[in-house]
């Protein structure tokens, strides 16, 4: 399975965008930017842009990191399934079979 969240420069080279079943949808412009592994809020976030990392990537894994306003965990909060992230069970808002966030 290919990874495109995972660049192979510094660079930004995705975006992730609310998908239907966030129950927070409140624009289509992207939430997060991706960059090296990590992820940041972008400016479509409802908190504002941020250069601190609020994830990063671990195969198919997303991590709340450092950045994160709820802290780090070792438990990852998404999966990412077909260019779609979906919560896990150790998300605080629970699992869900919809996705929460699109690559673009």
């Amino acid at each position: 399975m290919v990874n495109h969240l995972q660049p192979e420069k510094d660079t930004i080279h995705a975006k992730l965008v609310p998908a239907y079943g966030n129950p927070w949808k409140t624009k289509t412009s992207p939430w997060y930017r991706i960059k090296s592994g990590k992820i940041y809020p972008d400016s479509g976030h409802p908190q504002g842009r941020s250069n601190s990392p609020w994830f990063s990537i671990e195969g198919d894994k997303i991590y709340p990191e450092f950045g994160n306003p709820s802290g780090m965990s070792k438990s990852p909060w998404y999966r990412l399934k077909e260019g779609k992230l979906y919560p896990t069970r150790e998300h605080p808002n629970g699992q869900s079979g919809l996705p929460w966030f699109h690559v673009k």
